[in-house]
């Protein structure tokens, strides 16, 4: 697969399940970039797939958050945590911002953890600030034990087919 985020140029990279998420971002919206809209190229996915590479995704942080030195990339971990919990809760993927305003409510005691890695993200944070390791590591290991405990069981089958209608649980 070829990839580009902030900071990369377009580089090759090995496919894995984690662009299953992709994929299922790319069929909710249904939006062509150019060319035919995703629904006509790509095939439906079974959400249990989804909630499986979240999961997978999710017993992964703890050990990933460990190399997080970098405010970017904490904020990074907050963020992706967020959107991994409102994935299992409600079978959407959501962006960060969203994700982050839902994980305040459903995570009252982590909001100024939230707060810091959204403001930090888009508010143009610097890898030179300090960043919040120790409260980035505990965030993490905390939601995703919860969301372990909550979630690790396959929700019912269904479709993933373009519109956010059909993606819901």
């Amino acid at each position: 697969m070829i990839r580009i985020s902030p900071g990369e140029p377009l580089h090759e990279v090995k496919a894995s399940r984690h662009y299953v998420l992709n994929w299922a971002a790319a069929l909710q919206a249904n939006q062509p970039i150019a060319g035919a809209a995703p629904s006509t190229v790509l095939p439906a996915i079974d959400r249990r797939l989804i909630h499986q590479v979240v999961l997978q995704h999710v017993r992964a942080w703890p050990e990933w958050v460990h190399d997080m030195q970098a405010a970017g990339a904490q904020a990074y971990a907050v963020l992706t945590l967020c959107r991994a919990a409102e994935t299992l809760a409600t079978g959407r993927q959501v962006s960060k911002l969203a994700a982050a305003e839902a994980a305040r409510s459903r995570y009252p005691e982590w909001s100024a953890v939230i707060d810091w890695a959204q403001d930090w993200w888009y508010h143009g944070g610097s890898d030179s600030d300090h960043g919040r390791f120790e409260d980035v590591r505990r965030f993490v290991e905390n939601i995703s034990a919860r969301s372990l405990r909550q979630y690790d069981v396959l929700p019912d089958s269904g479709l993933i087919l373009p519109g956010p209608e059909t993606i819901n649980p």
